[in-house]
C-alpha cells in the first residue's frame, strides 16, 4: 500500500501544475480534480496521461484494499480506507464521462489527506508488535523509566496530562505550520517532543506521515488517544534516528532542557533531518531560567537561539521571529522565539581527471 501511494503522490505533483497552482491564487483552495471532471472540463494532453496512470494504481489501490482489508483490525483505518475507494470510484466514473451533477453536489467527496500518515502508523504499530511477540520467549528489558520519574518536569505532565491537554489541544498555530509548510510541503515528519499530541493529528490529517515521542509516559499516552498517531516514549537523548525526516518539529519542548542538554538535542535532531530537511524550533522568550508548576523553563533571546544551532556545521539558520499566544494555567500572553533552520545538503566533491 505505501508503495502504491508513493507512485501515486509522485505522480500527482507533477499533474496539472499550472491549474493546481492558478486555483490556490484564485481561491485560496487546493485544485479538485473530481470537481474539474464534472464541469466537463479536460485536461492537456500530458496531465491527461498522468492522470490516466494515476487512476490505473487507484485501481491497484482498491484491489488491495478489497482483498486485504482483514489484516487492518482498528475502524478508524478502515473507515479512511473506504473514503479513499470511494473517492477512487468516483473519479474514474467522472473520468469515463459516466458520472453527471453539478460539482456541489460531491462537495463532500474529497481525498482522505490522513491516510499515508495513519497506514504508517499502522505498520509501525504492527512492527512493534512483532518484535514483542518475537522477543516474547526472552523478554527484552523494559524501557527504563527511573530517570525519568525523578525529573520534576515530567513529572509534572505525568501529573497533569489531562488538564494540560485540554488547556492546549484547541490552541490556533496556524501562523506557526504555515512558514514551516512552506519548506517542507510534504513527506515525514518528527513531531519531538510532542505533549498531547495537538500538532501530530494536524499534521496527520494535512497529509504528512508522523513519528512522534516524549518523555512522559502520560503524555505519550495522550497523543495515542488521537488512533493514527505513532507516538514512543523517548528522551531527547534516547533518540537516534539517521536521516529519515523531510522536517522535525519541536514546538515548546527543547525548553525544558538546559541549554548543553537542548544543544545535544538538536544535533540529534539535525541527524534525525535528511540533507535539505527543516527544523521547526520555538522556545520560551527571556533571559535566564525559571520554574512554574514544578516545570524548568530555559529562556532564550536571539542570541541564545542562535547559539543553540551554531555549534553544528550542518545547520544553517533561515529565520528567527517572535510571536505571541495565550497560554494555559492563567498566563494572558506568552512571548516566543521561533527559529527555522536548514540542514545543508551533503557537498560530493569531484577530482579533475
Amino acid at each position: 500500500m505505501k508503495e502504491l501511494r508513493t507512485q501515486s503522490k509522485i505522480l500527482y505533483s507533477k499533474f496539472a501544475p499550472e491549474l493546481k497552482s492558478k486555483c490556490r491564487k484564485e481561491t485560496g483552495h487546493s485544485f479538485r480534480t473530481l470537481h474539474y471532471l464534472l464541469e466537463g472540463k479536460k485536461f492537456a494532453a500530458h496531465d491527461d496521461e498522468i492522470l490516466i496512470e494515476i487512476l490505473q494504481i487507484g485501481q491497484k489501490q482498491l484491489e488491495l484494499i478489497e482483498t486485504q482489508s482483514g489484516v487492518v483490525d482498528k475502524p478508524e483505518l478502515q473507515d479512511l480506507l473506504g473514503k479513499l475507494c470511494a473517492h477512487i470510484r468516483l473519479l474514474q466514473l467522472a473520468y469515463d464521462g459516466k458520472l453527471t451533477g453539478p460539482p456541489s453536489r460531491f462537495q463532500d467527496i474529497v481525498f482522505p489527506l490522513a491516510i499515508d500518515g495513519a497506514v504508517e502508523s499502522a505498520v509501525l504499530r504492527l512492527q512493534d508488535r512483532m518484535t514483542e511477540l518475537r522477543e516474547f520467549s526472552e523478554p527484552a528489558e523494559p524501557h527504563k523509566t527511573s530517570n525519568i520519574e525523578k525529573d520534576p518536569t515530567i513529572r509534572f505532565y505525568n501529573q497533569n496530562a489531562d488538564d494540560y491537554a485540554n488547556q492546549t489541544m484547541f490552541l490556533d498555530l496556524a501562523d506557526l505550520y504555515a512558514p514551516f509548510r512552506e519548506h517542507v510541503p510534504s513527506g515525514r515528519i518528527l513531531d519531538a517532543g510532542c505533549g498531547a499530541g495537538r500538532d501530530t493529528r494536524f499534521f496527520i490529517e494535512s497529509g504528512y506521515v508522523v513519528i512522534a515521542f516524549d518523555a512522559s509516559t502520560e503524555m505519550v499516552r495522550k497523543c495515542q488517544e488521537y488512533p493514527h498517531a505513532y507516538c514512543i516514549q523517548r528522551q531527547f537523548s534516547e533518540i537516534a534516528f539517521k536521516e529519515e525526516f523531510d522536517g522535525v518539529w519541536a514546538c515548546a519542548s527543547l525548553h525544558h532542557l538546559s541549554v548543553e542538554d537542548a544543544k545535544s538535542a538538536v544535533t540529534k535532531l539535525s541527524t534525525a533531518l535528511k540533507p535539505r530537511g527543516v527544523m521547526f524550533v520555538s522556545v520560551k522568550a527571556g533571559k535566564g531560567n525559571s520554574w512554574k508548576n514544578g516545570r524548568y523553563f530555559q529562556l532564550y533571546d536571539d542570541k541564545g537561539i542562535e547559539s543553540l544551532f551554531a555549534h553544528d556545521p550542518r545547520l544553517e539558520i533561515l529565520r528567527i521571529w517572535h510571536s505571541t499566544s495565550a497560554g494555559p494555567d492563567g498566563d494572558r500572553e506568552i512571548d516566543w522565539i521561533n527559529a527555522l533552520v536548514r540542514r545543508r545538503p551533503h557537498r560530493v566533491s569531484t577530482v579533475a581527471a
